[in-house]
C-alpha cells in the first residue's frame, strides 16, 4: 500500500517536474534517494525536510535600481510564491505528507559580487510577504542557519584542494571557470593576467566549498534526510558530488528557475 501510494506521489512530482523550462531541457527523475526518504518519512509520520537555497548577489541592487530604487516582485515570483508553492504544499499534504521546507538566503562567495545588508533584507522580507499565507516554509540567512547547528561557515575541503587534478574533471573545470570569466567580463569590462589567474584560484576554492556543503548538508543539517527543491538550475550542484556521490539524487525539480532574475 505505502509503496504505491509513493509512486503515484512521485508521478505527480514528476508531471510538474516536466512542465518546466529547465536548461538543458529534459526531466530530471526522482532519484531512489528521495524516493526512499519519502517512503521513510511517509511510514515513520515525520516531517519531510525540503531545503531551497536562493543565491543574493549584486545583481538584485541593479534590480532595484531598474525597479524605480524598490524593489518590487516580478511576474516570475508572483507564479512561485502564488501558484507553484501552495500547489507543491498542497500535493504533499494531500498524499498525508507534512513538511518543513527550508528557504535559505546565500550571500555569493565573492564579497565584489554581493549584494547590499538593504537589499538583502528587502529581498528576504519581500519573499516572505508573498509566502505569507503558506505556513510550512520557514526563512533562514544561511549563516545564520549554519550557527544554529554550531557551524561558523563551510571552508573548502582540503582533501579536494590537495588532490583536485584527480577529483575534478578537466571539462567540469574549465565549464565553470568560463562561465566565471565571462560574469567577470561582463562586471569588469576586462581582465589583466593576474585577474584570471586569481580566478582560477577562486573557482578551484569555490567548487571545492561545494564539495564540503554537500557533506555538510547531509551529514550535519539533515542526518535524518532531505529532499532538495533548488531554486537554479540543477547542473548548479553538479560539484556536490564529489564527495557525496548520490547527491544529486536528493533534487527534486518543482519551482521555476531563476526567477529572481529580470528577464526570466
Amino acid at each position: 500500500m505505502a509503496a504505491s501510494l509513493i509512486e503515484a506521489f512521485v508521478k505527480k512530482l514528476q508531471e510538474v517536474n516536466s512542465s518546466l523550462k529547465l536548461r538543458p531541457k529534459g526531466v530530471l527523475r526522482v532519484g531512489n534517494r528521495a524516493k526512499d526518504y519519502l517512503f521513510d518519512c511517509w511510514n515513520k509520520r515525520m516531517a519531510v525536510n525540503i531545503l531551497t537555497q536562493c543565491c543574493v548577489t549584486k545583481s538584485l541592487d541593479e534590480r532595484k535600481i531598474l525597479q524605480n530604487n524598490r524593489l518590487k516582485p516580478l511576474k516570475s515570483e508572483l507564479r512561485v510564491f502564488y501558484r507553484e508553492i501552495p500547489k507543491i504544499v498542497a500535493l504533499f499534504k494531500s498524499y498525508g505528507f507534512s513538511i518543513n521546507w527550508f528557504f535559505i538566503f546565500v550571500d555569493s562567495e565573492n564579497t565584489r559580487r554581493q549584494a547590499s545588508l538593504t537589499v538583502k533584507k528587502e529581498i528576504m522580507n519581500l519573499y516572505q510577504n508573498l509566502a505569507g499565507g503558506v505556513g510550512d516554509i520557514l526563512f533562514y540567512d544561511w549563516l545564520d542557519f549554519l550557527n544554529s547547528f554550531g557551524i561558523n561557515k563551510i571552508n573548502p575541503n582540503q582533501d579536494v584542494l590537495l588532490n583536485f587534478t584527480n577529483l575534478v574533471k578537466k571539462d567540469a573545470f574549465r565549464f565553470e571557470y568560463e562561465r566565471r570569466l565571462r560574469r567577470e567580463i561582463i562586471e569588469l569590462n576586462e581582465l589583466d593576467k593576474a585577474d584570471q589567474d586569481n580566478l582560477i584560484w577562486e573557482t578551484k576554492y569555490r567548487i571545492a566549498q561545494m564539495a564540503e556543503e554537500a557533506k555538510v548538508i547531509t551529514e550535519s543539517l539533515f542526518p535524518e534526510g532531505l529532499i532538495l527543491i533548488p531554486s537554479e538550475e540543477p547542473e548548479r550542484y553538479d560539484f556536490f558530488r564529489i564527495l557525496v556521490p548520490w547527491f544529486k539524487e536528493l533534487l527534486v525539480c518543482l519551482l521555476t528557475p531563476n526567477f529572481w532574475r529580470l528577464g526570466e
